[in-house]
């Protein structure tokens, strides 16, 4: 599901595997794959769902994402750009 794998992808540890590769009882062992959302990778959320519905497609299942699980450009607050808008105004009239 979406959110397995938005939670697997983002915090891999939260996921305990067992190690079945040699004989005997199983092991334990944790994800060593690290946290994309944070650096170094650093994706944003709109990435990471972008990552889960190709995922998806790729293997055939129904893609869960919608558009309503997205970030919508707009939403974010306006200041930064209006203040980079005015310095490239400001270095515009001095160059």
């Amino acid at each position: 599901s979406k959110d397995f794998l938005y939670e697997s992808l983002t915090d891999p540890q939260a996921f305990i595997y067992q190690d079945y590769r040699h004989g005997g009882v199983p092991k334990e062992y944790p994800a060593t794959m690290p946290a994309i959302n944070k650096d170094p990778i650093g994706l944003s959320k709109n990435e990471i769902l972008a990552i889960i519905a190709f995922l998806q497609q790729m293997s055939g299942e129904p893609i869960s994402v919608s558009l309503s699980d997205l970030d919508m450009p707009g939403s974010a607050p306006k200041a930064p750009v209006k203040a980079a808008e005015s310095a490239l105004v400001a270095d515009a009239h001095t160059n």
